[in-house]
């Protein structure tokens, strides 16, 4: 191992360094100008504390370190590395101290546990360099990574090092001449120049091409009583950088010869940055400073002599702003707070939303809020299910007037006093006493116990109130002092029900009261009223249940709990129904708040629903957005100035309308992990990124397929579609679900496809996996292509015997029709022979007794060819009766005794046509010439079945001849012929004076 020696003795950066903080220190601070930011500032629910360090890769995830596990999170699962675990997660130590980005994997090190790299494709470990190999580095901690092209820089607490990746060596870098063991805070680099905080004694600048070091800047003395720690660095442009330091924001700039100036106070104004512990710093996309201090979070305008103090727009019992200690500014702009308690997420945009529950005193709470009544920009008056509550929204202050009951509803009266409604009565707030309503108002001492849920002003002097005890309405003339009460039984401007949900102005004097069944259209000019009804499309059935009404240009909406929302004309007439089939995400609707004639706030029991009114498109908003709860109250809602506000169980939101912005980053997609349960638990699980092929074993029982579509602003919220090319026609919604299964699926190449939607309906990139699903060997195409050629050989063997046995029959038949031709016309020749002779000679007898002779034989022939083709008498025992029924007549006739035996398993031996035919003709043969010659007194037949294969014997008890001396005539030759043509061996045994037997059987 080499060591690289440089000196800075010779420099004088340190004079020109303490010149320049000198001056910095005697320039008069600008003037201060602190304010406060809200931002919606989310916890990340990972494992671990003490979060240290963080980045985001190019593909977008991010690898966190914490004290005891190195996370790869992708916005929604995360995966775990420390040391002792298998093999796809195990590095070299727990505690993890840093992480830095290379071209082909992630370098992390940790407490005494080396370096690791991790390949980003896989995410598994893929090196692990023990910490052995650092020379002088001992027991001590590895503090800093900076990757620049080939080389890794590796900054510890007992100096510098590089690893060559390409030659998997280390060097030490010795910088000579510091006085100190160099503590390697941390590493940047800018050009051709390597930046090296070292901790109580300064900055240098160490060029990358000559090796030595260029410049060095000083920033501590023996002398001084606080040394000087860097806690964290930011480009602040391509040749300034700003320094978290323990002597508060400091700037260093170099130039293009690495020459440093240090600045220790570049922002005089912002004092909660000066001289004092800056743990975390960053710089975000527009240029704005984040950095926080042992006391809170801060935010310096980009170009602005101002900064602000952050504060959460989300109400939380954690206090984590007070120890950020790690900030980091990701590709999309927004920021991650790393603290003792875990890890934060920051929307770099201000807060659309801020929720109200609990004082900032922790004592007073709002359980369930009612209604809500802005007073000014910062007060606003709830009524709750448990007692009238007043807010500072600025401060989050709440303070509660009454909580000895249940207040409904709060509202203006014409001289801008307010008036409190409960279930006791309607009662002016003075201050925080509650007057009866008739000690100010004496005309409504007929009404004093009232319950008041709505209030319109329709003209200069009546407002129209709305009860909810079932009293109807109450229209107030204020200017005469007097309260007229409208019921069911009211002659004129009749209700039909007088249990009243809302009041709505329509335009001077004409006003719309909903009820739970019904709403009335009202004219006080006229003193009239009507009842609308809205029935269904597809049934006489009428919409009911209203709960509020406005108007936006020309159209109505009225929300009909249960149904949505009825979009009506001017007319009042339906022209379509918003409900969950269009969008909305519950049809329980309350509230309907217009915003600037171009978006509809409708609170449901499922979230805050918001309508573009020009494009009809939806968008929702539900706890995880920053609300304080999915579910709103049906009163709770109102429009104040540039705000809304909204509340139910848990208190209320205000929320800006201006600041709701869309989410126009999709989520980046990634087909990231696959898992394949085999038989006997042989399972395959992969992770690869950028993997656009899988082989799937054709014994896998299931397949499960994994994405990752990164989303940090709304995780909870991406959604997913997805089709195989080969079985789907249309896209397959997911919802949130972020994998798909997939079983019995036939063998073949698919292709799937996966699209990835943020919460407001952004897709990114078509992501496509080809997935091989691979045949058994018995689905393989060759051995389909082995079955055709069988099938093709089966089909042609088939077809070559039934051509062999048509040529057979054929045979067969040709030989029937030779013997036919020759036995009956030799037969018929001698009977016209005999005819004749019969004729001419007067003894005749003998002559007519041969032609009967042969007119017999000719009949027997052709009954024993009918029989040879009657494919019914197939067996060994027809032809057993076809020969009993010729030889035994035949051999009575003679005094011979004839006799046949047979085995069971011989009787039903199926026989063919040529072979039934030809076995009878050797047997007829054999007992016509044992009849003849052998003079014998018996005649046996034995058939019997050996293996399948028939054998027949014939025996006589004859005189017997010797074959060896006898000459064959034409009887055992036709019998050898025969046995010939059906693949039959004979065997004939005989002696002189010992009868003869003849063995038939099988080949």
């Amino acid at each position: 191992m080499r060591s690289l020696v440089v000196d800075i003795r010779y420099y004088a950066g340190v004079a020109t360094c303490s010149f320049i903080m000198t001056l910095v220190c005697l320039l008069p601070l600008s003037a201060a100008s602190q304010g406060k930011s809200m931002y919606d500032i989310t916890q990340v629910h990972i494992p671990g504390i003490n979060i240290r360090c963080i980045t985001e890769d190019r593909n977008g995830f991010l690898w966190i370190g914490t004290q005891d596990d190195l996370i790869r999170f992708d916005s929604r699962s995360f995966k775990l590395y420390n040391k002792g675990r298998d093999s796809k997660t195990s590095i070299g130590g727990s505690d993890i101290r840093d992480i830095t980005e290379s071209t082909d994997g992630i370098w992390v090190t940790s407490t005494q546990g080396g370096l690791d790299k991790i390949n980003k494709t896989t995410s598994n470990p893929v090196l692990h360099i023990s910490q052995s190999r650092f020379p002088q580095l001992g027991s001590r901690t590895i503090t800093s990574l900076l990757h620049l092209d080939t080389i890794l820089y590796i900054g510890t607490e007992k100096g510098l090092y590089s690893y060559h990746l390409a030659t998997n060596k280390i060097r030490e870098i010795l910088l000579v001449g510091t006085g100190v063991v160099p503590y390697i805070d941390k590493l940047a680099s800018s050009k051709n120049h390597l930046i090296v905080a070292i901790r109580n004694w300064g900055c240098l600048s160490y060029d990358l091409k000559t090796g030595k070091i260029a410049d060095s800047c000083l920033t501590t003395t023996h002398d001084q009583t606080k040394h000087h720690r860097f806690y964290a660095m930011a480009r602040e442009a391509n040749n300034q950088w700003l320094l978290g330091t323990s002597k508060g924001i400091n700037r260093l700039t170099i130039n293009e010869n690495g020459r440093l100036r240090f600045q220790q106070t570049p922002f005089p104004f912002a004092k909660d940055g000066l001289n004092t512990d800056v743990y975390a710093l960053d710089i975000d996309k527009s240029n704005n400073i984040w950095f926080s201090n042992e006391n809170n979070l801060f935010k310096i305008e980009a170009g602005a002599n101002r900064y602000d103090v952050i504060q959460n727009a989300r109400e939380t019992s954690v206090s984590f702003l007070s120890n950020v200690y790690k900030i980091y500014c990701d590709k999309a702009g927004n920021l991650w707070l790393c603290c003792q308690i875990g890890l934060f997420f920051l929307k770099n945009a201000p807060a659309a939303m801020l929720t109200y529950h609990q004082s900032n005193n922790s004592i007073t709470k709002i359980p369930h809020a009612y209604y809500l009544q802005p007073v000014n920009d910062s007060i606003v008056l709830v009524t709750a299910e448990n007692g009238l509550y007043k807010v500072n929204t600025n401060i989050r202050h709440i303070e509660a007037i009454d909580e000895t009951q249940a207040y409904d509803f709060v509202f203006f009266d014409p001289y801008k006093k307010l008036l409190v409604s409960n279930k006791t009565g309607l009662k002016q707030l003075q201050g925080h006493s509650l007057i009866p309503i008739q000690k100010v108002y004496p005309e409504f001492r007929p009404f004093a116990d009232y319950t008041i849920n709505s209030a319109v002003k329709i003209n200069n002097t009546h407002i129209v109130m709305g009860t909810e005890n079932n009293n109807g309405i109450l229209i107030w003339n204020f200017v005469d002092h007097t309260v007229e009460n409208i019921t069911v039984q009211s002659k004129q401007m009749q209700l039909d029900n007088n249990s009243i949900q809302t009041i709505y102005k329509i335009r001077e004097n004409i006003f719309c009261v909903l009820t739970e069944s019904s709403l009335i259209y009202m004219d006080y000019t006229t003193k009239t009223s009507k009842r609308i009804h809205f029935y269904r499309s597809t049934s006489n059935e009428e919409y009911a249940l209203f709960f509020d009404m406005c108007r936006i240009r020309n159209t109505y909406y009225l929300s009909s709990y249960g149904n949505g929302v009825l979009v009506l004309d001017t007319n009042f007439h339906i022209k379509n129904v918003i409900s969950t089939e269009r969008g909305l995400s519950n049809n329980g609707v309350y509230k309907l708040l217009p915003w600037k004639d171009s978006l509809l706030f409708m609170t449901t029991n499922l979230g805050l629903n918001v309508l573009q009114v020009k494009t009809n498109s939806i968008r929702h908003y539900y706890k995880s957005d920053g609300l304080h709860g999915d579910v709103f109250e049906e009163t709770s809602g109102n429009i104040w100035e540039n705000r809304i506000y909204a509340g139910g169980p848990d208190g209320f939101t205000m929320i800006y309308p201006d600041h709701l912005d869309a989410n126009p980053s999709p989520p980046l997609l990634y087909i990231n992990n696959l898992t394949i349960d085999l038989p006997n638990n042989n399972n395959i699980d992969t992770i690869n990124t950028e993997a656009t092929h899988f082989s799937i074993p054709a014994d896998a029982l299931q397949t499960n397929i994994y994405f990752s579509g990164i989303n940090y602003i709304n995780p909870e919220r991406t959604s997913y579609v997805y089709k195989i090319s080969e079985l789907h026609t249309n896209w397959v919604n997911l919802g949130t679900r972020n994998f798909i299964t997939l079983m019995g699926i036939s063998p073949g190449t698919y292709h799937l496809q996966v699209k990835a939607f943020n919460e407001d309906e952004v897709s990114g990139e078509l992501k496509e996996l080809t997935l091989v699903f691979l045949p058994r060997w018995y689905q393989t195409w060759w051995f389909k292509l082995l079955l055709i050629l069988l099938t093709i050989g089966g089909l042609y063997g088939t077809y070559r015997i039934r051509i062999y046995q048509l040529k057979q029959v054929q045979n067969f038949r040709n030989k029937l029709a030779s013997d036919l031709h020759d036995d009956l016309g030799s037969t018929m020749n001698s009977v016209k022979v005999y005819a004749s002779l019969a004729l001419m000679e007067k003894q005749s007898d003998k002559y007519l007794y041969k032609v009967k002779e042969t007119v017999q034989e000719a009949i027997t022939g052709i009954r024993d060819m009918i029989w040879v083709l009657d494919d019914q008498k197939d067996t060994m025992e027809h032809l057993l009766a076809r020969v009993n029924s010729f030889g035994k007549p035949l051999c009575e006739a003679n005094g011979i005794s004839f006799k046949q035996q047979c085995s069971d398993e011989a009787r039903d031996h199926k026989l063919g046509q040529e072979e039934r035919r030809n076995l009878y003709m050797i047997q007829k043969e054999a007992i016509n010439n044992a009849i003849k010659y052998a003079a014998g007194t018996q005649i046996t037949i034995d058939i019997i079945v050996r293996r399948s294969k028939p054998e027949i014997i014939i025996k006589d008890d004859g005189k017997g001849f010797d074959p060896a001396q006898s000459n064959e005539g034409n009887g055992l030759k036709n019998m050898a012929r025969r046995v010939k043509e059906i693949k039959y061996t004979v065997r004939i045994n005989s002696a002189p004076g010992k009868g003869t037997s003849i063995h038939l059987q099988k080949a």
